[in-house]
């Protein structure tokens, strides 16, 4: 067998142009998997150097395995380095401290210079009920071990055996002194890391997105939110984040080890789905930016605050940016036991929330005279979790009222599968979509009249969501929020990972410094059996 050489491949090169080159490429990178496009990366120099940059564009990592094997190769090319303007993690948190191999990624992501997009996602790992009498007992215990956090006192071998981290991963766990780190129970690790780092890390970064694939269920233990992945300020201080989602997540604030607030930051578009927070951290939460433009809310009820002046404390945390904001999209499931009231936002010119939001449970109607709604709105659009055939009406006088002088688009979505919805009222079976949908365009006309397109349509209900990797579906919290709703089966970080590999480096964990990475490249290119100077 011929040495495997880029030389002695690139004679076909010229089989085709550039430009038909480029095309190929482009395709691979957009419809194939990186995979293909690494393998055709190593048939010659030329197309090895039209296509690495491409590569490393947008990093796609599946486990904590990979995040280490990419710290690894950026250690031994750090020319690579600046080429990564995205990474999506589907089994890290930002906030993994069991494993080295997390705390090697961390380290790694800070120091990228270019880094503009960051995906960082993971399931949420369930409460074990073979490990632990109770989930009193499993939180007494995780308490113990924070205190001796406090003290310098604790070890990973503690941590695991409280259930966290794998069996048998012990040479992949951090040194204890790395856990100092952890002290006032510090979260957010990967922020932290780029908030202690001088200049700050992550230093292009302008969109996040952050948490777990969380389904929130009241009544399973589960999924009760003990189980959810903890933030803190340094998520929502960085100094160049433009937007940032965060799902499935609680947040725990102020701690002492965090330097006070000094500045504001620039973010425009928060979005917290299946978030647990209480008002007053989300007021804290949105102290941070500067001049908040967009803000989605869709999340349970917090046990924390009296249920009935819940809605109100949420949507009053956001008057800090009342001149600023202008789109809003406000989920409170279930509603709270009063309305919700959105007038003091003078600034918002686009609303998106649910009937029982913005009714509350109690009334479930809404009174044309009230100041509710904000006076320059110019797009409304409510979801139906329930069915009220006032709602056209009550909006129609609003506008001929002038309450909503400035409104031109109302939009009424009513899920497909209407009538299997659970409804508040157990003995109330919803009327069809269809129904509901035909009744509620008879008002097309009388709106036009008014200079307001209006509508009222029928929505896939659960819609069918994307892969991770395409990121998060903003709708997702609306959807997933039902007890009939199929649920993907939990996974932990370290199990498997359903037969996808790594992006393109495989194998790259074992490379020594000696070792030439471009004919290990060559070598992963090859299929077994197959021969690689054909």
């Amino acid at each position: 067998m011929a040495p495997n050489t880029f030389a002695e491949r690139s004679t076909i090169l010229p089989v085709f142009p550039l430009e038909l080159w480029d095309i190929i490429i482009e395709y691979l990178r957009d419809e194939e998997s990186a995979q293909h496009l690494s393998r055709l990366a190593q048939s010659c120099v030329t197309l090895y150097e039209r296509i690495n940059p491409q590569l490393y564009t947008s990093v796609r990592l599946s486990n904590p395995e990979s995040g280490a094997r990419l710290a690894l190769t950026i250690e031994q090319r750090p020319d690579l380095a600046p080429l990564i303007r995205e990474i999506r993690h589907k089994q890290d948190a930002g906030q993994e401290f069991w494993s080295h191999r997390h705390f090697q990624f961390y380290k790694t992501a800070v120091l990228l210079p270019n880094l503009e997009k960051l995906s960082l996602r993971k399931n949420p790992r369930p409460f074990d009920s073979t490990r632990w009498r109770s989930k009193v007992a499993r939180d007494e215990a995780m308490l113990q071990w924070l205190g001796k956090i406090a003290t310098g006192s604790a070890t990973v071998k503690e941590y695991r055996e409280l259930g966290f981290g794998p069996l048998g991963e012990s040479s992949f766990s951090p040194p204890d002194d790395e856990l100092a780190h952890l002290r006032g129970r510090v979260v957010g690790t990967l922020f932290l890391h780029a908030s202690l780092a001088n200049p700050p890390g992550l230093p292009a970064l302008r969109v996040c997105h952050i948490g777990s694939d969380y389904n929130h269920d009241e009544n399973n233990a589960k999924m009760d939110g003990t189980c959810l992945p903890l933030f803190n300020e340094t998520l929502f201080r960085h100094p160049g984040l433009r937007k940032l989602c965060i799902t499935g997540a609680t947040f725990q604030f102020t701690k002492p080890d965090i330097p006070p607030k000094t500045t504001s930051s620039p973010l425009e578009e928060l979005t917290l789905l299946n978030c647990i927070i209480n008002p007053g951290d989300l007021e804290t939460v949105l102290d941070y930016p500067e001049a908040l433009k967009r803000f989605t809310f869709r999340g349970p009820r917090s046990h924390l605050v009296d249920l009935g002046e819940e809605p109100l404390c949420y949507v009053h945390s956001t008057l800090a940016h009342e001149d600023t904001l202008e789109y809003m999209d406000y989920d409170l499931y279930w509603g709270g036991d009063e309305e919700a009231d959105f007038g003091e936002l003078v600034s918002l010119k686009h609303l998106t929330t649910t009937l029982a939001t913005l009714t509350g449970r109690e009334c479930m109607e809404l009174d044309p005279l009230d100041d509710t709604l904000p006076p320059n709105l110019e797009s409304l659009t409510i979801r139906y979790d329930e069915v009220k055939a006032w709602l056209p009406s009550a909006i129609y006088e609003m506008v001929k009222d002038k309450k909503l002088a400035k409104l031109r688009r109302f939009t009424c979505e009513v899920p497909e599968n209407m009538e299997q919805l659970p409804s508040i009222n157990k003995d109330k079976v919803n009327p069809s979509a269809t129904e509901i949908c035909q009744e509620g365009n008879t008002w097309k006309s009388k709106f036009a009249e008014l200079n307001v397109e209006m509508s009222m349509i029928s929505v896939p209900y659960p819609p069918e969501l994307p892969r991770y990797n395409v990121c998060a579906c903003e709708c997702l919290p609306f959807y997933h929020r039902m007890s009939y709703h199929p649920k993907k089966p939990l996974l932990t970080p370290w199990e498997e990972n359903e037969g996808e590999e790594d992006v393109f480096f495989d194998d790259w964990a074992d490379v020594d410094d000696e070792f030439d990475l471009d004919m290990l490249m060559d070598d992963l290119a090859e299929e077994p059996g197959s021969d690689a100077s054909a």
